[in-house]
């Protein structure tokens, strides 16, 4: 198509220019208590960078999938650890009145949460799709979740504060809960039941997000020597997550939710952006991760003790040998596998 070939042809002049961006490259640090909605250029730049990395990782030339992998996605990285991954934290809004409730802070803190999100999200995908090492760690993603989809799309200050208020009340565990907290709780044995419901509560965006941490770290499990003290937390985070996606699955059945604002067969265009996204898909990650340490327990367990490993061209690793791969063939490859593949 003429519009699309036209498109590509901009891709890497306006990747020069994100990059470039004085606000994107200021030595600014945000903190959690200051005013975050003074500072939106600052953050739109870095949406902006991240949208680079997303459509070039998509669309772009082998060269520059490659590019943007290697060298632009750590500049973001680095950039948003620069702002303060901590930074991204909302205040108890179901503690205040009307009148004391900021929308557009709101606004600002929910758009640097989801920005981090989406940032881990895509750090993600190049561990799962490109066999990449993470750049971002579990550890200092202490920030808050995503808030429902009913209070961020609010159109107005007095539905988003209603809305907060009937999804998230002031006692909600959410507003003391971070990422990382919630996923070293899913990586327990004994996940306690107002955790599974606060995670079935916070709807799918997070469960994605969460279910890609699972990833990550059986990318550490992998990679790790004598690292099999690392399985049984990620059993205990894949048992988890299918029983808190059933539940979520049965609390909120298909149509309007907090969580799916606008049904599909009555979507105008202006709206296109209140549909339920790629992170719907969240069950086929999950399965693709349990297969994966299934075959890992499997692995493990045929190999004859006190082998020494020989010095050859072996296998660098038992499921995806090859690091950094710009095409996704192995994993595709690993991912027909498992069609013959007894769980």
């Amino acid at each position: 198509m003429p519009d699309n070939e036209d498109a590509r042809t901009w891709f890497n002049c306006v990747e020069e220019m994100v990059f470039i961006d004085d606000d994107f490259n200021s030595d600014l640090t945000y903190q959690s208590s200051g005013n975050i909605a003074i500072q939106r250029r600052r953050i739109q730049a870095v949406q902006a960078a991240y949208i680079v990395c997303l459509y070039q990782n998509w669309e772009g030339t082998d060269a520059s999938k490659s590019r943007i992998r290697r060298y632009r996605f750590a500049t973001l990285v680095s950039t948003a650890r620069d702002i303060g991954i901590t930074a991204a934290r909302h205040l108890n809004y179901s503690e205040l009145g009307r009148h004391e409730f900021e929308w557009k802070e709101y606004a600002a803190r929910e758009e640097l949460i989801r920005l981090f999100t989406w940032i881990f999200l895509l750090d993600s995908a190049f561990v799962i799709f490109n066999n990449l090492p993470p750049r971002m760690v579990i550890k200092e993603i202490r920030m808050h979740m995503a808030t429902p989809e009913a209070c961020f799309q609010a159109t107005t200050a007095d539905q988003c504060h209603h809305q907060l208020q009937l999804f998230l009340p002031a006692r909600s565990l959410y507003w003391t809960t971070s990422f990382r907290g919630s996923f070293e709780s899913l990586c327990k044995d004994d996940l306690s039941a107002n955790i599974r419901h606060l995670l079935a509560t916070l709807g799918p965006l997070n469960l994605f997000t969460l279910t890609s941490a699972i990833h990550s770290q059986i990318f550490q499990f992998r990679s790790a020597v004598g690292s099999f003290q690392l399985r049984a937390p990620i059993q205990n985070a894949l048992s988890n997550w299918r029983d808190i996606w059933q539940l979520f699955s049965s609390t909120f059945p298909q149509g309007i939710t907090p969580h799916a604002t606008i049904e599909d067969p009555h979507i105008q265009p202006g709206e296109l952006w209140k549909r339920m996204g790629f992170f719907r898909y969240a069950p086929e990650y999950w399965l693709l991760a349990h297969l994966m340490a299934d075959r890992l327990a499997v692995l493990g367990t045929s190999k004859p003790e006190n082998e020494l490993e020989p010095l050859d061209e072996g296998l660098l690793d038992p499921i995806l040998n090859r690091y950094d791969q710009t095409s996704m063939r192995q994993i595709n490859d690993l991912i027909m596998g498992f069609q013959t593949f007894q769980i």
